[in-house]
């Protein structure tokens, strides 16, 4: 996905994320997997983690997850540190999708 903006960017275990927009402490964002498919975050900034499916994984992409940790995301790195945080959540979510999407195209 290309980001033509100054907003925060990163690329964590061969998931890049990028912002569609992004505020001090919200935003929503894009996350390409390593096969170049991808999901997309609602993400906060906030003191209470969660992590919510908010749109299913479908065709095209492998979800909507509305997220909040308690670390800043204004700048590359902190951009790092949020993405590298989410892995262990979106990586088993994405791969679960790429696992039954090649078993449908069999």
């Amino acid at each position: 996905m290309s980001d033509e903006t100054a907003y925060p960017r990163a690329e964590v275990g061969g998931f890049v994320m990028g912002m569609f927009v992004s505020y001090a402490d919200c935003g929503d964002a894009w996350v390409e997997a390593p096969d170049g498919s991808v999901g997309t975050l609602i993400w906060e900034t906030g003191e209470f983690p969660y992590f919510e499916v908010s749109i299913e994984p479908g065709e095209s992409q492998w979800g909507t997850y509305a997220v909040q940790l308690p670390l800043p995301l204004t700048t590359d790195a902190e951009a790092a540190a949020y993405l590298a945080a989410l892995l262990p959540a979106l990586r088993p979510r994405w791969a679960e999708w790429a696992r039954d999407r090649e078993r449908c195209s069999d």
